[in-house]
């Protein structure tokens, strides 16, 4: 599916100042302390069906394209800094799969299963702009990690290979790997519950607690193979990029409500 990214943001800058005007608006007084605005993906299906439909299969180059939409608002925030805010996509229509039934044909797509959390590790930190010194020169140079990210050696400057990197300068992101599994009920006969990792970054990070349930949006993603066995037989292990997690838990209170 190609992807036009400038009218992706076009588009999400028309659904910003309209539909989600309000959103965008209240998320604006409490930012940085909440930095996410939520989306629900039915919304944003009345608005546009075809990004919809991108956004399943092609998410990432989707929500890069919000995002951009949202810092080209240039809303100003009455603490220093910049409003620049995740943009998270909640109610997607798979929300009811089953973890076992997630397969190949995911891959690198948006997904999204109910699950309970069985582990939580401790958080780590990404480094998010790594900022470099020429130990021949001095001169300086940041760097935005990305994916597959290669990092620098030769000055540009100079031309010397004598980049060291400044952790002190360098910009980090908090992140934390989580371990789910399919909900008990609703695994059939005696089968084991299928499993898989998950990925958070950021706001998402200690979000939940394990043994909650709850329900998860992300990216399929593989992850490269450790043994030199198994990078020949090309076998990968997944796990879930995190785009929005949320509590089961409320809508399981509103059940009880109801009933009294």
């Amino acid at each position: 599916m190609e992807v036009d990214t400038p009218s992706l943001i076009s588009t999400f800058n028309d659904f910003f100042t309209t539909v989600y005007k309000k959103n965008v608006d209240n998320l604006l007084l409490v930012y940085p302390t909440k930095r996410s605005l939520l989306v629900d993906y039915s919304e944003l299906e009345k608005f546009d069906p075809e990004i919809a439909d991108a956004l399943i299969k092609e998410p990432e180059i989707v929500i890069d394209a919000a995002m951009e939409a949202i810092r080209a608002l240039n809303l100003s925030i009455t603490s220093e800094g910049v409003f620049n805010p995740h943009v998270r996509f909640t109610n997607l229509p798979s929300d009811n799969a089953l973890i076992e039934q997630l397969t190949s044909k995911e891959i690198n797509e948006l997904v999204s299963f109910k699950c309970v959390v069985t582990k939580r590790a401790e958080i780590m930190h990404r480094v998010k702009v790594a900022a470099y010194k020429c130990q021949m020169c001095d001169s300086q140079t940041r760097v935005i990690v990305t994916k597959n990210f290669t990092p620098p050696k030769k000055c540009d400057d100079c031309k010397k290979f004598a980049l060291v990197q400044l952790e002190d300068e360098s910009s980090f992101v908090d992140m934390q790997r989580a371990e789910v599994q399919e909900l008990l009920e609703r695994v059939k006969g005696g089968a084991p519950a299928a499993r898989i990792e998950l990925l958070l970054e950021e706001d998402l990070v200690n979000s939940f607690a394990p043994g909650e349930n709850i329900i998860v949006a992300g990216m399929l993603r593989l992850k490269p193979p450790l043994k030199p066995r198994q990078k020949q037989d090309m076998i990968y292990a997944r796990y879930i990029e995190c785009n929005s997690v949320a509590s089961l838990k409320r809508d399981f209170e509103e059940i009880l409500i109801t009933k009294e």
